[in-house]
């Protein structure tokens, strides 16, 4: 499993760019990488995205001066790489809402004339995208709980995110392996149940059959 996420300049996908890229990898239910990098935007970055993220321009190029910062360009071509790689593997994506920070991706690379995932090899038809929002509302059906990965990650008690790329990749994978044990939970206990039921009515059935 691959949690994936990407911080951005905004919302709107055919305009917005990613800031920084999330890789965290789990084999077992265990955390065995994890990858976060950034990279400088060629479009300004909203006041409601910063407030969220916490990332202004000047911040991005003082770190893209010293190094630690890609360019746009630079920054969608070695996402695309993981996002390959990982995908040849046989990876499930997993994130909230992780179509957007697919869609986001995909769209800078046609932006810069670089193709997109498809046209690089990554077969959208067939990726295995884990929407853990998605997931848990077709778990519950209370649609009075919110489900973003914030409020998801305090009702699994998993660490949040806090809007880091690489901290809700994480978030993301461990609320969704929190929602996989809530579910076995939960069948274990409606199989339990229903042998109850069973062995009631097998006890309950010739005094039933004498009266």
């Amino acid at each position: 499993m691959v949690g994936f996420d990407i911080e951005s300049t905004g919302l709107d996908t055919e305009v917005d760019e990613p800031i920084s890229y999330g890789f965290a990898t789990y084999e077992n239910g265990l955390l065995v990488s994890e990858e976060e990098f950034f990279a400088l935007p060629s479009v300004a970055i909203h006041p409601a995205a910063e407030k969220v993220h916490g990332w202004s321009r000047t911040m991005l190029e003082e770190l893209h001066a010293a190094g630690d910062a890609h360019s746009a360009v630079a920054g969608v071509a070695r996402a695309a790489q993981r996002l390959r790689e990982f995908h040849a593997q046989g990876a499930h994506f997993i994130g909230a809402h992780p179509e957007y920070d697919f869609r986001m991706t995909t769209s800078l690379l046609r932006r810069h004339s670089m193709g997109d995932l498809e046209v690089l090899g990554f077969d959208l038809a067939t990726v295995k995208l884990i929407d853990v929002c998605r997931h848990d509302r077709t778990m519950d059906s209370d649609r009075t709980r919110r489900r973003n990965l914030t409020a998801l990650s305090g009702h699994y008690q998993v660490t949040p995110g806090n809007h880091t790329a690489i901290g809700d990749a994480k978030a993301a994978v461990e609320v969704f392996m929190k929602q996989v044990a809530h579910n076995q939970v939960n069948s274990l206990e409606s199989k339990v149940a229903a042998l109850r039921i069973l062995v009631n009515l097998n006890q309950s059935g010739p005094s039933a059959a004498g009266r």
